[in-house]
């Protein structure tokens, strides 16, 4: 009985579908039912030319060819067109089929660690290192690097020459200079003024880089100047702003005036 009244044109219509022979009868707007919101891949409404997002049914639609979409120019990694190990056709690369020359592949530029052409510590081709490391110096080519220095006994490396830092034992302090290294720290900060040999903190502006003598602003800090910066005490927390930029300023990073 049914299928006779849908013979005969008499659906039962719900939305797009007929209850009883389940026939659909979309309206299309392209790509979108005006009734039901249903979608089919055709008749898209693409922003430009060069884009595969439809602004009617918000979906993504490539026009593939092969790996590579013919219309936005997005890839895929399948279907590629290997030439070697690259695909002439989106340039993905593969780890096979490398054409070597040495350490490096002519295609890809891949590099392995064989057939290098030294010179020296460094390959010429790839700009690998081979250097033979006596703590921080190398006894091949003299490369010094910054870490791992001969300063156990003395207060500079002894193969560099390069001061230790600040916490080395071995320095020789006068007036916070070291006598034999030329190192200078071991301050005695007080209010941003070092009260042994009077060398002085700035604190840098992160934004302007505009710089700021730290005795001044903590003493502004305190209440004890008025004027060409705004704020109040730091020791209630509340921020110093720097008069070109208005940005904050960090005061408990200064850096020693040089």
């Amino acid at each position: 009985m049914q299928s006779i009244l849908c013979t005969l044109g008499m659906h039962n219509w719900q939305s797009c579908s007929c209850t009883r022979c389940g026939k659909l009868n979309h309206s299309w707007r392209g790509c979108t039912c005006e009734v039901c919101n249903a979608t089919r891949n055709q008749d898209h409404a693409f922003l430009s030319t060069a884009t595969c997002n439809c602004f009617r049914c918000l979906q993504t639609h490539h026009d593939w060819n092969g790996c590579k979409c013919s219309r936005c120019s997005a890839s895929r990694d399948q279907d590629h067109e290997w030439n070697g190990c690259k695909c002439s056709n989106c340039s993905h690369t593969r780890d096979q089929d490398h054409d070597w020359n040495g350490c490096k592949c002519g295609k890809c530029s891949k590099t392995r660690n064989q057939d290098h052409d030294w010179s020296g510590c460094k390959c010429s081709r790839c700009f690998a290192t081979n250097h033979l490391w006596k703590n921080c110096t190398c006894r091949n080519c003299g490369e010094v690097q910054d870490y791992n220095h001969a300063d156990l006994f003395s207060c500079k490396c002894e193969l560099c020459g390069k001061p230790a830092n600040e916490s080395n034992r071995h320095h020789k302090w006068v007036n916070c200079k070291c006598t034999e290294c030329g190192l200078e720290g071991h301050h005695d900060w007080r209010m941003g003024v070092c009260s042994s040999c009077g060398a002085y903190q700035v604190i840098v502006c992160r934004g302007c880089h505009a710089r700021y003598r730290a005795f001044d602003l903590y003493r502004q800090a305190k209440g004890a100047i008025p004027g060409f910066l705004r704020g109040a005490t730091i020791l209630g927390g509340v921020v110093i702003h720097c008069s070109r930029c208005e940005m904050e300023l960090d005061l408990g990073s200064p850096e020693i005036a040089k």
